[in-house]
């Protein structure tokens, strides 16, 4: 049975996952992964794609990638090829290197989008590789730190959901990488699988919109947790900056999360709030009362203070 079509969408996102045949190894030191860089550089330059996040591990690969005009199977092919054909060279090996056929995930949602950011960067992690994100060399988390400049990788776009201004948004960002993932985030249309029913190649239609899978809409999740804490929506969208009003705003925006609701700028829009002091409320109350985050309840004395 032939395989399905892959869709093209300019100017889409994707979540590339590429795996060496056999879950076998495709870099064996440090310098192989340099090899790799320059390559994934030059098509990413000669095709027009971007690349917006990373993750070298030892024996697949995460990307993030948007691409224009030129399809992402010709891309992520040529950078596969091209990679195999040398790295055969230096162990004098044949054979496929990768497994003939790259996972690719349409990024439909911006919740999704930053969900999938915190997946890439904490995989090192999950692997028992490192302690934290930043310890793990071959990832993009320390280039949206300041920690390191790559001028083949853009930042902007992840950061420009936290804030405009390039510190806060770094602030931002690291608070909100600090939540560790439970899984692969699944984009709306998954089975709860392994393999997401819109993994392109698999299924040629667009994922659904994340409403049309059941998910609530932000204000009636927020007017849930608001009533909890008898609070309003015109509080919780009030200029306030009381303790108790902000952690239940970070509430509701982790479990907008979760839930696949909306993003921490869709939240910090709804409240008028910016991105950077819903990100720095979430990481205040996981260090003080993290249960809340989950139950949507915060203690009595939280809510005095």
């Amino acid at each position: 049975m032939p395989r399905a079509r892959r869709v093209h969408v300019p100017g889409g996102h994707y979540h590339v996952i590429l795996r060496g045949n056999h879950r076998h190894a495709v870099f064996d030191q440090p310098s192989d992964r340099d090899r790799w860089e320059g390559i994934v550089a030059e098509a990413l330059l000669d095709h027009g794609a971007t690349l917006h996040a990373y993750c070298w591990m030892t024996n697949h690969v995460h990307m993030l990638v948007q691409v224009q005009s030129v399809p992402l199977g010709q891309i992520v092919h040529r950078m596969a090829s091209r990679y195999a054909r040398w790295f055969q060279r230096q162990l004098a090996t044949t054979g496929h290197l990768f497994e003939r056929r790259h996972l690719a995930i349409l990024v439909q949602t911006d919740s999704y989008l930053l969900a999938l950011m915190r997946y890439i960067h904490w995989n090192p992690v999950r692997a028992g590789m490192v302690v934290v994100p930043e310890d793990y060399l071959w990832s993009s988390h320390r280039q949206y730190l300041g920690l390191r400049e790559q001028p083949w990788l853009a930042t902007d776009r992840i950061l420009g959901t936290f804030s405009d201004e390039r510190g806060r948004a770094r602030q931002a960002y690291r608070a909100f990488m600090q939540m560790e993932p439970d899984s692969r985030p699944a984009p709306s249309g998954s089975t709860g699988t392994d393999v997401p029913a819109d993994v392109l190649g698999e299924s040629i239609s667009l994922p659904k919109a994340a409403a049309s899978a059941g998910f609530l809409a932000l204000d009636d999740l927020a007017a849930r947790i608001a009533a909890q804490h008898g609070l309003t929506m015109e509080i919780l969208c009030s200029s306030s900056r009381a303790r108790h009003i902000a952690r239940v705003r970070a509430i509701i925006a982790w479990q907008a999360q979760v839930l696949g609701v909306a993003t921490l700028s869709d939240v910090a829009r709804r409240f008028g709030r910016s991105v950077a002091a819903i990100s720095l409320a979430i990481s205040s109350l996981r260090r003080t009362n993290p249960g809340a985050l989950t139950t949507g309840k915060v203690l009595d004395e939280d809510l005095t203070t």
